[in-house]
């Protein structure tokens, strides 16, 4: 039963949506799955293009990408580990 339900909570459908959800209930410190997050920064660096209609930055996809080393931060900084 345990174990069903530490798989149910890890298991990747829908991008880790159980896993996601739990991380944001918990309160700090706790462990993130950097897999998680890795699998986020290739997603948006494979499917968002880096400069939009004439040739400009897309800021949009460097607002996401923050998005996700902002939520990392937060998690290192209970452990001390520099960036």
């Amino acid at each position: 039963q345990t174990i069903e339900m530490l798989q149910n909570l890890v298991s990747s459908d829908g991008r880790f949506r159980s896993l996601r959800d739990a991380m944001h209930k918990c309160d700090p410190p706790c462990i993130p799955y950097l897999g998680m997050y890795l699998m986020d920064l290739a997603f948006i660096e494979e499917s968002t293009p880096d400069f939009v209609e004439g040739n400009l930055i897309n800021f949009s996809k460097l607002r996401m990408v923050n998005i996700i080393l902002f939520i990392l931060k937060l998690y290192f900084k209970f452990y001390q580990i520099k960036i």
